[in-house]
Formats: C-alpha cells, structure tokens, sequence
C-alpha cells in the first residue's frame, strides 16, 4: 500500500509526500497486474462445472497465494488498471488525489481513497473541520461489490475499510461482477447529481462553491451518520486489527 500524511498505525507501505496520481496509485499500491478465471478440476481430473478459480497472472503457478478465490463461471473480473482509470476519470482526472491505496491479502480487495476538492469540506461545530474522501472498494474474490462511497474514514486496512464500508452514507454505489464496466463514471454522475439536488432543496438555496458551514448534528450526521461513532471506535480499534496489507 502507500500513504500520504499520516503514518497508518500498522507501520507500513510506501510513505508519499504529496497525494499520488492514478499512475503513481497503481505503482506504490502494488496493483500493477491482473487477474484471470481458470477451471476447477477435482484430484482425479473431474472438472467442476459450477465454480472457476480466480489467480492473479503474476505469480507463478507454483505460488499458493496466486489463487485469490472461487467464483461463479458467470464472474466478470474488473482489473486493476480499468479500475483505476474508471475512478480517476470521476475524481482525479489525472491530479494527484490519492492518499492511501493498495491491496488487502494476496490482492482479493483492492482500495483507493481519495480525498474530496476543498469545497466538499464541512466545518462541524466552526473549528472541527471534517474531512471527505470517496473510496473505491472492488474484489478479485467476488466477496465485496465494486463500491464507490463517500467516507470521513481515512482507510488503511481491513479493520478501517469494515468501517467505511459501515457507513450508512446516501452516497453509495454498488456494482456486481457482472461486467459492462465503462458506464460506471455516467452512473456515478448521475448519482451524485441527485445528491446535489437534494442537498440544494434541504438547504433551501445552494451555491455553486458548495464550501458550507453546516450544523453538524443535523446535516452531517444526516449524510453519513456513522461519522460520530468512528472517533471513538478508532481509538481502539489498532488493538482488534488483523493484517493483510501489502508493503
């Protein structure tokens, strides 16, 4: 994995002192290979028909953490490099904007956190400035959908994406592994005018800058509600961790 800023508290991955670019995100973040569905057969050669193998083309054959997991024939893989490119196109656009990224296990979930423009900050109580990123969530396993989320947690592990994936957030996207892949960024435009527009009619009156001093318990906690819990859950939550990051 890499990181911009704070160091995570596992001590690990590739410390950045500027936001990464989507190239630089797939270098530090150890994405830089693909995935591929390979037939299940049984000890004495009988195939299984419902169930392929999903092995990352990198390793060598020989390497048990090639297998990342079983999944259904009709499972479409979104690679590494497509999904970078698919987000970038809604949040980078070829900027530095990553602050973390990487890959969990032997690469089944890969992440990417970028942090929002300065105008999608919000100042809670006047001096706690809460920050926004929006995260990309996809596995090669076909345990987590591709998720494209706003989040305030600044993910680094299997125990901070568990929450940010917790989140009840109004703006969450799912897809399933069922392929067709290039409409995601239209999907997501969509998606994120209809927040607009809802939040322009809550406000009653908007500004294009959508820089806005809200009133924390009542706006905030309506957009992404689990945010109070997460200050205090994160105060212990190093001790409960399990590993799975890449170096």
């Amino acid at each position: 994995m890499f990181y911009y800023e704070k160091r995570p508290w596992h001590d690990k991955g590739v410390a950045l002192d500027h936001p990464a670019t989507a190239k630089e995100a797939i270098k530090h973040g150890g994405l830089d290979w693909e995935v591929e569905k390979v037939p299940i057969v049984t000890a004495d050669g009988t195939p299984i028909k419902r169930r392929v193998a999903i092995v990352r083309k990198d390793l060598p054959h020989s390497d048990p953490n090639r297998v990342l997991g079983i999944v259904y024939p009709g499972f479409k893989p979104l690679q590494n490099k497509e999904a970078v490119a698919l987000f970038d196109c809604l949040v980078g656009k070829g900027e530095p904007v990553y602050h973390t990224g990487g890959y969990l296990g032997n690469g089944e979930v890969i992440w990417l956190l970028a942090e929002l423009p300065d105008k999608f900050k919000i100042l809670a109580r006047d001096d706690d400035e809460v920050r926004l990123f929006m995260l990309f969530t996809n596995s090669h396993d076909g345990t987590i959908a591709v998720d494209i989320r706003i989040t305030a947690v600044r993910v680094v592990c299997w125990n901070t994406l568990k929450m940010a994936l917790s989140d009840r957030s109004r703006f969450v996207y799912k897809r399933w592994h069922r392929g067709d892949y290039g409409s995601i960024p239209q999907e997501i435009e969509a998606l994120l005018e209809r927040e607009r527009q809802r939040f322009k009619s809550n406000l009653g009156g908007w500004h294009e800058g959508f820089s806005l001093r809200m009133n924390f318990a009542e706006s905030w906690k309506d957009f992404c509600p689990t945010q109070n819990r997460h200050r205090s859950r994160m105060n212990g939550a190093a001790g409960n961790m399990r590993g799975g990051w890449n170096g």
